[in-house]
């Protein structure tokens, strides 16, 4: 009996695997917590390409349902900084993600309402800061990690929620992510990663 029940869960539930892509712009903020000083910034564009799965609960026909979605993505961020007068930094950041998101859907024949929100957690492979200093272009590659050299640190994790609709297999929506760690090296300084992507993902399958 109890196998039967687990056979029929697993016939009901769809899993689908997809390709994901989108773009939009991005900011790295910067906080001097003991001065209580923001640093001017300047959003950037960004891009993410990746694997998409997901593991919807309910069976296709359902009017609702809820289910997982995650996957691995490559993706861009980063931002524009002011420094002194007449210089600013651009600091491109080079990321693999892995979200975990719970995802609802409200199903309208094949066309569906999607809202999903949850953690990601984050790693930068390579990075590059682009200063123009007094007219001067200067470029040097980022160290990641909590060392003296280290500009950043290299792990990163936050939340991430977006609403958006499904059109058979194919998805669009827009999706706000925020990092919920201090990324700075330096005392008493507060770095966060946030973006704002549309995303377009298509799920193969029925």
């Amino acid at each position: 009996m109890v196998a039967v029940l687990t056979t029929a869960s697993y016939t009901q539930a769809q899993v689908k695997i997809g390709l994901r892509a989108g773009g939009g712009i991005t900011n790295l903020l910067s906080i001097n917590e003991e001065k209580n000083l923001a640093s001017v910034t300047t959003a950037i564009p960004g891009f993410k390409a990746g694997v998409v799965v997901e593991y919807m609960l309910g069976p296709a026909t359902s009017k609702s349902d809820i289910g997982i979605q995650t996957g691995l993505s490559f993706v861009t961020l980063g931002g524009k900084t002011a420094l002194i007068i007449g210089s600013d930094r651009t600091t491109n950041l080079n990321y693999v993600q892995l979200p975990i998101n719970i995802e609802y859907k409200h199903n309208f024949s094949r066309n569906s309402l999607l809202i999903y929100a949850g953690p990601y957690f984050g790693y930068a492979i390579s990075g590059k800061n682009k200063a123009k200093i007094l007219g001067e272009d200067v470029e040097a590659k980022i160290t990641f990690g909590t060392g003296s050299d280290a500009f950043m640190k290299g792990f990163d994790a936050g939340v991430g929620a977006g609403v958006g609709f499904q059109f058979g297999n194919f998805q669009i929506a827009p999706e706000v992510k925020m990092s919920m760690m201090n990324l700075s090296v330096d005392k008493g300084i507060k770095m966060t990663n946030i973006g704002l992507l549309l995303n377009a993902t298509y799920l193969f399958g029925k």
